[in-house]
């Protein structure tokens, strides 16, 4: 997923934006308090192949990483329901996918969640710093984060 954003942004200058995905209502994101406009996941946003969309002006584009995989990897114990908290992340299910605009002092950024089955240590420090010195990305026992900022 990393080298098909990185390949993207290559040959776009830009990363997707992931405000162009809407999750369903009931996604627990959602049910905790989210924009249903704010991060693409492997289960409400999956259409055509794929659950990275992107959006430029009017134009909704699916499924952009295409170009870029063969095919878009969702999770081996993919949910129904798209599951962010804390406890239901860290048992695995969903992928999530944010950036593609200006945000935190940065040009451009993206920032992929994914919950693992077992806990992993990451902790606090897998955190993605900002531009403007700020770090972002929820990181739980059981929750990789990772991703890239542009200046």
């Amino acid at each position: 997923m990393q080298k098909a954003l990185e390949l993207y942004y290559a040959k776009y200058n830009r990363y997707p934006n992931s405000g162009s995905c809407y999750q369903s209502s009931d996604s627990d994101f959602v049910k905790s308090g989210g924009s249903p406009g704010y991060m693409c996941n492997s289960v409400d946003t999956f259409k055509n192949g794929g659950w990275i969309h992107d959006r430029v002006g009017s134009v909704q584009t699916y499924n952009v990483l295409a170009e870029f995989l063969t095919t878009t990897p969702v999770d081996p114990q993919q949910k129904n329901v798209a599951e962010w908290s804390n406890t239901e992340l860290a048992d695995g299910g969903t992928y999530f996918y944010w950036g593609g605009y200006s945000y935190g002092g940065c040009e451009d950024f993206y920032i992929l969640y994914y919950g693992l089955e077992e806990e992993n240590g990451l902790h606090e420090d897998a955190n993605i710093a900002m531009c403007d010195g700020t770090s972002r990305g929820r990181v739980w026992n059981n929750i990789a984060v990772v991703g890239n900022t542009v200046n």
